[in-house]
């Protein structure tokens, strides 16, 4: 991990210090869309489907059904 002075300036103490620190400023435009991405993640909106209630439609009620209820 890259240290800070108190001014805001990065201390770059070795070769690995130096590449780390040209990876955080020198991005490619896929790493630039990906940190992007990852810092602000996108909001997902709720869809509220309406249900339709159909009519049902009964069969006529015949003799034996007149007679039983």
């Amino acid at each position: 991990m890259l240290k800070q002075d108190n001014e805001g300036y990065y201390i770059v103490e070795s070769a690995l210090d130096l590449k780390q620190y040209h990876r955080m400023t020198d991005l490619t435009i896929r790493e630039k869309i990906q940190l992007k991405a990852e810092l602000n993640p996108p909001t997902i909106k709720k869809v509220k489907t309406k249900t339709i209630k159909k009519a049902v439609e009964k069969p006529e009620p015949t003799a034996f059904d007149k007679w039983f209820n």
